[in-house]
């Protein structure tokens, strides 16, 4: 897509740090995936309220529904399958609910924290979980899968592995840099490899800089299909998610505006956002010429 070609699709916005600004506790290590069960309402009511503020599609949150997380929090490994599917289960419905006739997008993510990639189990742990949590999302009918927050080399790999052949698969990548992973790999000698096996190549949960920078080596590699959900925080986010502030919508809409120069086929916005940012985006996004 050339820049400027056409308008992007507009992502949602973020849901455990939005669960926690309305008092939702969010405790580690199961982040936002009990509140799936614990507080189903408030769950489909954040999905509801991004797409009337203008998302195009819905991403489930799913961010730490997997058995590994589960088995952290002191349940066993059994008990701990039944739970993740389960609350997998209960994603995709509360995201169809919120949805309306919106696409949905099931998320998968870094098997541990996605700030530590040294934490990574390993390319062969990573790709069973990932054949698993992938299978359940089959099973539910979700054919678009983002692998988010994707900062180790190793994983991506696996995923890789998974999804060559299919066709709904997106990658978007957690980086240091503009041009290295959170693990320190440089993720350009990886782009072609990706880019077979992928539809689209994003950055997320990245600061403002980074993701206008890492937008701008996309469209220079022209990649097809590119895009960036930035995180909105002044700093990175706490070892819980929170983040102590939020930088001003002027900051973010500047964002949109170069971005939008380089031709996205997405944007949104990851933790910090709210509804009220995807509608200043929605709008920005409204103005610019077909």
């Amino acid at each position: 897509m050339e820049p400027g070609s056409a308008r992007p699709l507009v992502l949602d916005g973020a849901l455990g740090t939005e669960l926690q600004r309305r008092g939702i506790a969010c405790p580690l290590p199961l982040w936002s995936a009990e509140a799936n069960f614990t507080h189903p309402d408030v769950v489909e009511t954040i999905h509801r309220e991004y797409v009337d503020a203008g998302a195009d599609m819905v991403t489930t949150n799913t961010f730490r529904t997997t058995p590994r997380t589960y088995f952290k929090a002191g349940y066993s490994l059994n008990r701990s399958r039944i739970l993740a599917r389960d609350r997998l289960n209960r994603a995709v419905e509360l995201a169809r609910r919120g949805a309306g006739n919106r696409r949905v997008w099931g998320s998968i993510t870094t098997l541990e924290d996605c700030y530590h990639p040294e934490l990574c189990p390993g390319q062969t742990a990573a790709r069973d979980e990932y054949a698993e949590l992938t299978e359940w999302f089959l099973e539910q009918g979700v054919t678009t899968i983002v692998f988010e927050t994707m900062g180790n080399v190793d994983e991506i790999e696996a995923a890789v592995t998974l999804t060559a052949g299919h066709h709904d698969r997106m990658l978007s990548l957690l980086l240091r840099s503009a041009t290295r992973l959170w693990d320190g790999t440089e993720w350009l000698s990886y782009l072609s490899r990706w880019q077979a096996t992928f539809t689209a190549l994003l950055v997320n949960c990245v600061p403002l800089e980074v993701a206008t920078k890492a937008l701008r080596m996309l469209a220079e590699q022209s990649v097809p299909k590119f895009g960036a959900y930035p995180n909105l925080g002044c700093s990175p986010p706490e070892d819980d998610g929170h983040l102590t502030a939020i930088v001003p919508d002027s900051a973010f809409l500047d964002f949109v505006q170069e971005a939008l120069s380089l031709g996205p086929r997405y944007l949104g916005a990851c933790c910090g956002s709210t509804p009220r940012h995807i509608r200043l985006l929605r709008e920005k996004v409204d103005r610019q010429a077909p």
